[in-house]
């Protein structure tokens, strides 16, 4: 079924199926059981058994690192990477790895339609810079083992024109409708009962999202669930106005929590300033992408 529907769309989301690689299940639990959550052979196994079973000779991967993420350090992720590339080679498969450190998440967005609308906004060519620098380096790379295009600069270029003309937000429709999904209210503003602005308390540098903390604040808000029977507030989440290495001004808004509850504004305002880290020195902007391996 999901074959097919690459096969009529071009394009399909899947979920994670049960006994699609019954040895993957047993790989993450003898993991978890045996307190080796994080090491790297078992991290191997586990993500490359899932993905041969589907049978796709190409494959590309996104290694996320750092203090919230399975991989801690850059080595390790760089020997996650070599590991994946090794075993593809032995399989004859095509794999790409690119690194990237989770020290902030990716665009403004963090929520369930809100994130779905930032979507659309970039296809339609309000993108953030470093969803553009994400969005070109992994799709460049896709192309590459592909061989749909072996010029990286030819491969960007192909990306943004089919952004610009329209096209990459077709299939985006395209892929909302075919899975049931209402397209048109992506393009209306997102209504809530509670938009919360988050203020800086002083002037500096924006030096940290905490990823850990916005997890939990988006577990409060119930716009993910701690467990299968929770219920989705699918209006709910926050939108950053700055990211990291931003300057900002005490007062400034740098973000807005978006809630349908009334009784969880106070706690989800704290919540919110608990994720934000501002420096009084001058914080780099670092690349998205750290490392490639293929």
């Amino acid at each position: 079924e999901f074959r097919q529907k690459l096969t009529d769309d071009g394009m399909g989301i899947l979920k994670s199926i049960r006994n699609l690689a019954p040895v993957e299940e047993k790989l993450y639990k003898l993991r978890h059981e045996i307190a080796c959550d994080n090491n790297i052979n078992l991290i191997t196994a586990s993500i490359m058994s899932q993905k041969v079973a589907l049978g796709f000779d190409n494959i590309f991967f996104e290694i996320t690192y750092g203090d919230y993420a399975y991989i801690k350090t850059l080595p390790d992720a760089k020997t996650l990477a070599k590991y994946l590339v090794y075993i593809g080679k032995k399989i004859n498969k095509n794999v790409c790895c690119c690194i990237t450190k989770l020290d902030e998440p990716t665009g403004q967005c963090f929520g369930n339609i809100i994130e779905l609308r930032e979507i659309y906004k970039c296809l339609s060519g309000e993108m953030p810079k470093d969803v553009e620098e994400t969005i070109l380096e992994f799709g460049s790379k896709i192309l590459n083992i592909s061989k749909t295009c072996s010029d990286e600069n030819k491969a960007k270029a192909m990306i943004k024109e089919n952004i610009q003309n329209g096209e990459a937000l077709k299939s985006f429709e395209t892929l909302i409708k075919n899975n049931g999904g209402n397209f048109e209210l992506l393009k209306e503003d997102i209504e809530v009962k509670n938009v919360l602005p988050i203020t800086a308390p002083t002037d500096g540098y924006i030096a940290e999202i905490n990823v850990n903390k916005l997890r939990m604040l988006a577990k409060f808000l119930g716009a993910i669930r701690n467990k299968r029977s929770d219920n989705l507030d699918i209006g709910a989440g926050i939108v950053y106005n700055k990211k990291v290495g931003d300057a900002v001004k005490a007062g400034e808004i740098i973000a807005n929590v978006y809630t349908n509850s009334d009784i969880k504004t106070e706690k989800a305002i704290s919540m919110a300033n608990e994720t934000i880290v501002i420096s009084n020195k001058k914080v780099k902007k670092s690349e998205r992408v750290k490392f490639e391996l293929k």
